[in-house]
């Protein structure tokens, strides 16, 4: 850590850049993964005296290593980071003219520490007239404020769920919202959100429809298995393998066909394995 501040002392801009990176856990092999929650005490004054004094290339990368030391540590790493002056800093950049790669990662940040004031700069975010990006960064922390709070208001549901609607909405924005949509469940069941992602299975967009597929995996309604038996005709094989496993658990009668025509013409395994799954939770036809 400290040689790695060195860098951003007095290196070059990128290598300053770089040399943030270097310090924000992306896995388990990284060496500040498992004292997250301590580097980040130990380093937040000076992230946070970069984000307010370094330029626009380094503030970012100042905020996104906060957001990845925060998110590393866990509820000890989500305590550190509401200790810290960083989410007053946050509130800060919000407020002013910051670019958007900064507004991302201080979308990302106020997901994590979560909390009334947080959520309602992140359905502010959720604006039109925000960046895709930074909209995208918004609905996906509005599921880390889920996970950070135990729950939702309204309005951030409601937010989440008109920017998914919105028509002429950027895939990146109809996809983080679909994500947020299943990492927060609980949250958003009573609200039928599975119109909005039945939508997106039909989509031209195939990262779209992957992560609509996902979704209906993830949590199988009886209700869209018209739709997700049409989506067994996707060409892409990464698509038709959730969509089995989503038909493998409501099993309506009018899979099988399709299915036993894919069984003999995929070759993709994991997509095959997951067609071969639905046709026995399907059993022999009657």
């Amino acid at each position: 850590m400290r040689a790695a501040w060195e860098t951003v002392a007095s290196g070059t801009g990128a290598e300053a850049r770089e040399a943030l990176r270097s310090l924000a856990p992306g896995g388990r092999d990284h060496p500040l993964e498992a004292c997250a929650p301590r580097a980040l005490e130990a380093l937040a004054p000076a992230l946070e005296a970069i984000i307010v004094d370094a330029d626009d290339a380094l503030a970012a990368p100042a905020m996104g290593t906060a957001v990845a030391l925060a998110r590393a540590g866990g509820k000890p790493g989500r305590e550190a980071l509401r200790r810290s002056g960083l989410v007053e800093r946050a509130f800060a950049v919000q407020a002013g003219a910051a670019p958007p790669a900064l507004r991302e990662e201080t979308a990302r940040l106020l997901g994590i520490a979560g909390g009334k004031a947080a959520v309602e700069w992140l359905v502010i975010l959720l604006a039109k007239g925000e960046s895709p990006e930074v909209r995208a960064a918004a609905a996906a922390a509005v599921a880390d404020a889920h996970v950070a709070d135990g729950g939702l208001p309204r309005e951030a549901i409601d937010a989440v769920r008109e920017a998914a609607a919105r028509p002429g909405a950027p895939a990146v924005v109809r996809r983080s919202c679909i994500r947020t949509f299943s990492r927060a469940f609980d949250a958003f069941r009573p609200y039928g959100v599975g119109g909005l992602v039945e939508a997106a299975l039909a989509d031209a967009d195939p990262a779209l429809r992957l992560d609509a597929a996902r979704f209906f995996a993830d949590h199988p309604m009886d209700a869209h298995a018209g739709a997700l038996v049409r989506a067994l005709g996707d060409p892409d094989p990464r698509i038709v393998e959730p969509v089995a496993d989503a038909l493998a658990e409501i099993r309506p009668p009018e899979a099988r066909e399709p299915l036993e025509r894919l069984q003999g013409t995929l070759r993709d395994p994991a997509a095959l394995r997951s067609v071969e799954r639905a046709l026995k939770a399907l059993g022999s036809p009657r």
